[in-house]
C-alpha cells in the first residue's frame, strides 16, 4: 500500500507539467509522425521527407502504441501524453519492487526518490518518447528474472523473454536485453529448459536485419564518425576501440556528472573555473557506481549482466549522452548505496545523499516556478523559425534543415537532412535529388549533436555558396540570438 501512495504522489508531481507548452523535435516528432501515419493506414514511412523511405531508424514498436491512441482520440496531443504518464507510473511500481529485491527499504526509498525526482528524467515523463514504454518491458524482464533465478523453467521464463523481443521493439538498445538473457541462460546452465523463450528471438530477426542492412540504419550509423552526418566518413578499423575509450572518458568525467547534477553543470566545460571540480566529482560518482557494481558481483544475475551488456554497447556508440544512460540511472543509484555500506564515515555518507537530494529539491522548484512564471518550456526560437517558415513558403515547399520532422509537424512543409558535403558539388547533387527549395539553418554552427559540433558553416556551406553563388539566395537573417538563416534555392532545371 505505502508503494503505491509513493508512486501516486511522483506520478501527481508529473501530471502538474502535463499541460505544459512542449515544441515536439527530434525523435520526438518523429514518434508522434510515424503513429500518425500507421494510424491513417499509410504504412511504415517518412512522409515528411522529399523523397519518401521506408523508417528504418525507430523501432514501430512505440509507434504502434501512438497509433492506437490517435486512432481512439485523434491528433490531440494530450493523449500521447497522457498514454506516456500512465507506462510512466506502471514502470515506476516495477522499477521500486525491482528495487526491493536487493537493497534495503531505506535504500529502496532514496534510490526511487533520486531517480523519480531527477530533474533530467522529467523531460521524458510528459511528452512523447520511447524511453517510458521502455523502461516498462526492460525493468520487467530484469524483474521477472530475478524472482525467478533459482528455478529456471521454459514456462516460467516465457514471460521475461517476451519483454526482452517487446524492448528490443521499443528502442533499439533492447537488443542489451535479449542478448543478456542468451548469457545467462547460458550461464545458469539452462539452455534446454529455454528452447521456447529462445524461440521468441526469432522475432527479432527481421528487425534486426532491417537496422543492420538498410541504409541509413543503425548499422550504417555505428559505421559512420558522426552521427547523423553521413558526410563525415566512415570509421577506420582503429577508430572504433579508439571510440570506445573516448565514450569512456567522457562518461567518466564528463556525462555521469552531467546527468547527477543536471542541470547545474551541464554548461561547465573546459576553461570554466567549476570544470575541474565537475571532472572530479563525475569521477567521484564513477568510481562509487562502479565499486557498488564490483560489489554485486559476489551474487551476480541478471540484472548485472544487462548492466554490463547495456553499456558496453553505448559505449561504442558514435556519441555519449545522459540519455543513453537513464535507462541504467536507478541501478547505478543502487550501486551507489551499495558501495556507500562500505564507508565508514558517517558524515561522508550523509553529506553526499544530501546533496543529491538537494539537487533534484532545487531543480525540481526552478521548474515550478518556470511553470508559473511563463507556462513552460516554449522555445521562442523555434516558434519564430516555424512561424517564417509558415507565413513565408508555400505548401509543396521543401526544407532542408537539421530537423525536418518538427518542420513538416508545425508546418506542414516535407523536407530533407543536412547531409551535406564539404565536397560542393556532391552537396549539390544531394540539394536537387531532394528537391529542395529552401535551407533553414537554426544557428551559424548548425549541426550540433549532444554538444558536439559535427557540421559548422563554414566547412560545408560556405564553399556551397562560394562555388554555386547564382543558386541560393540569403532571404532571411533574424536579428536576434536565435541565429536563423534561410537560403532559397533557384538551380536551373
Amino acid at each position: 500500500m505505502k508503494i503505491k501512495y509513493l508512486v501516486l504522489g511522483v506520478l501527481a508531481y508529473y501530471s502538474c507539467f502535463l499541460f505544459q507548452q512542449s515544441w515536439l523535435r527530434n525523435d520526438f516528432a518523429v514518434y508522434l509522425l510515424l503513429g500518425r501515419f500507421l494510424a491513417e493506414g499509410k504504412g511504415y514511412f517518412d512522409y515528411f521527407l522529399s523523397t519518401l523511405h521506408l523508417n528504418v531508424r525507430y523501432p514501430p514498436g512505440y509507434p504502434f502504441l501512438l497509433s492506437i491512441v490517435i486512432r481512439l482520440f485523434g491528433n490531440n496531443l494530450l493523449y500521447p501524453r497522457l498514454l506516456t504518464l500512465i507506462l510512466m507510473g506502471i514502470s515506476l511500481y516495477v522499477l521500486i519492487n525491482l528495487l526491493g529485491k536487493y537493497l534495503s527499504k531505506k535504500e529502496t526509498f532514496l534510490c526511487f526518490i533520486l531517480f523519480s525526482l531527477s530533474p533530467y528524467l522529467l523531460n521524458f515523463t510528459h511528452t512523447v518518447n520511447s524511453d517510458v514504454p521502455y523502461f516498462l518491458f526492460s525493468w520487467f524482464s530484469i524483474l521477472f528474472f530475478y524472482d525467478n533465478r533459482y528455478y529456471l523453467s521454459g514456462r516460467k521464463m516465457w514471460p521475461g523473454a517476451l519483454c526482452a523481443v517487446l524492448a528490443f521493439y521499443m528502442r533499439g538498445i533492447g537488443l542489451s536485453l535479449y542478448l543478456s538473457f542468451l548469457i545467462y541462460v547460458i550461464i545458469k546452465k539452462k539452455a534446454r529448459q529455454a528452447i521456447l523463450p529462445l524461440l521468441f528471438g526469432l522475432a527479432i530477426i527481421p528487425w534486426a536485419i532491417t537496422v543492420l542492412t538498410r541504409p541509413g540504419s543503425y548499422g550504417g550509423v555505428f559505421l559512420t564518425k558522426y552521427e547523423y552526418c553521413p558526410a563525415g566518413g566512415i570509421v577506420g578499423f582503429l577508430d572504433i576501440p579508439l571510440r570506445g575509450l573516448l565514450n569512456l572518458k567522457y562518461y567518466a568525467g564528463k556525462v555521469i556528472s552531467d546527468l547527477v547534477f543536471f542541470p547545474y553543470l551541464n554548461e561547465v566545460t573546459f576553461g570554466n573555473l567549476l570544470f575541474a571540480p565537475k571532472v572530479i566529482l563525475s569521477l567521484l560518482f564513477s568510481f562509487l557506481f562502479l565499486y557498488g557494481f564490483y560489489l554485486s558481483l559476489k551474487d551476480a544475475g541478471f540484472l548485472e549482466i544487462y548492466v554490463f551488456v547495456y553499456f558496453f554497447l553505448i559505449l561504442f556508440w558514435p556519441y555519449h549522452s545522459q540519455h543513453l544512460l537513464l535507462p541504467l540511472y536507478p541501478f547505478l543509484i543502487g550501486y551507489l548505496l551499495i558501495a556507500l555500506r562500505q564507508v565508514r564515515i558517517k558524515f561522508f555518507k550523509f553529506a553526499l545523499i544530501l546533496g543529491l537530494l538537494t539537487v533534484a529539491v532545487a531543480a525540481g522548484f526552478n521548474n515550478f516556478k518556470k511553470l508559473i512564471d511563463n507556462n513552460g518550456s516554449a522555445e521562442p526560437c523555434f516558434a519564430q523559425g516555424f512561424s517564417w517558415i509558415d507565413g513565408n513558403t508555400s505548401q509543396g515547399s521543401v526544407i532542408m534543415s537539421s530537423d525536418p520532422a518538427a518542420v513538416y509537424f508545425y508546418t506542414g512543409r516535407k523536407g530533407a537532412f543536412l547531409e551535406l558535403s564539404r565536397d560542393p558539388g556532391e552537396s549539390l547533387a544531394a540539394i536537387k535529388e531532394r528537391k529542395v527549395n529552401y535551407i533553414f539553418l537554426e544557428k551559424e554552427a548548425y549541426l550540433v549533436v549532444h554538444g558536439k559540433k559535427i557540421m559548422d558553416f563554414d566547412k560545408f556551406i560556405k564553399p556551397l555558396l562560394a562555388g554555386y553563388p547564382d543558386y541560393f539566395d540569403l532571404i532571411y537573417t533574424s536579428p536576434d540570438k536565435c541565429g536563423l538563416i534561410v537560403y532559397k534555392v533557384n538551380i536551373p532545371g
